[in-house]
């Protein structure tokens, strides 16, 4: 029972992911969509400190990037 529950809310995360990309004309889910997705749906169930952490794990993430790109433009 729990596994499917497990499965139905990540159904509903990833149709809502797939509207909000649909809504802002992508073709691809980035995990801003998820986010978002998240943000609505999953607010019942998650505290706000979980939001805040997966904000800035993305965050993070994205900072990671821009500097290993940096340092492979700067290399070339």
């Amino acid at each position: 029972l729990f596994l499917k529950r497990i499965a139905e809310f990540i159904n509903l995360i990833s149709s809502e992911s797939n509207e909000i990309c649909s809504k802002e004309e992508k073709r691809t889910i980035a995990p801003e969509h998820v986010l978002k997705a998240l943000e609505e749906y999953a607010a019942f169930f998650l505290s706000d400190t979980w939001f805040i952490n997966i904000h800035n794990s993305l965050c993070y993430h994205y900072s990671l990037k821009s500097s290993r790109n940096k340092i492979i433009k700067d290399a070339n």
